[in-house]
């Protein structure tokens, strides 16, 4: 079993990873829609050596995270597996899920860190994970509200929600097995994704590349 992975959510495809995630972006940069000109031209215009894990390394994968990928690393000296994604919670179970089974995750217990990169932090210990997983139960639907790029086909839907249930006692319930720590943010109706927002040409869900 690897101790990295990324995940691609719009193809449900799962990528280990044997060293660092931005070696795998250098060496297989069509995997994540990329060019290798688009990356070294990141690196230079942030003067840092290639696969330097800086401020060109956090902009490429912020990038990603917009994209929908997830990105996933095991602390050994926790015992946890740390899950970093910028997709409504809820919806991003599903692939986790399937991560889990495919690579018997659980058989060791650890425990799951899912870190939003935009909304909440859930620290999961192993033995609430299944219900975390499995229990649609606690999650209250509010809205739905659909960012779609302008320049192109690529979306994302964001679920705004509560993570605990309406009875105060199982929210007290939860509060403590949890251990949650909820932001909320309204996206803009002008979304743009990263790459036509740095106005380049190597957008995968790009329409007018495919005619």
């Amino acid at each position: 079993m690897y101790n990295a992975y990324w995940i691609n959510s719009i193809t449900n495809k799962t990528f280990p990873v044997s060293t660092k995630h931005i070696e795998l972006i250098f060496d297989k940069p069509e995997i994540f829609g990329l060019t290798r000109e688009y990356i070294v031209n990141k690196y230079n215009l942030t003067q840092e050596k290639f696969r330097y894990e800086g401020k060109a390394r956090s902009e490429l994968i912020k990038e990603l995270f917009d994209m929908g990928w997830i990105r996933i690393r095991y602390d050994i000296r926790k015992h946890k597996w740390n899950i970093n994604y910028s997709l409504d919670t809820f919806f991003m179970r599903k692939f986790i899920r399937k991560w889990c089974e495919e690579n018997n995750i659980l058989q060791s217990k650890p425990d799951l860190k899912f870190i939003n990169v935009n909304e909440i932090e859930l620290l999961i210990e192993y033995s609430k994970i299944e219900r975390f997983l499995y229990d649609d139960t606690y999650f209250i639907n509010r809205e739905y509200l659909e960012k779609k790029c302008m320049n192109c086909k690529f979306y994302v839907v964001q679920r705004f929600y509560d993570i605990f249930c309406e009875n105060e006692n199982k929210n007290k319930e939860l509060g403590k097995d949890f251990n949650v720590r909820e932001m909320r943010f309204r996206p803009s109706p002008e979304f743009v994704c990263e790459h036509h927002k740095l106005k380049t040409d190597s957008c995968n869900f790009c329409n007018s590349k495919k005619q």
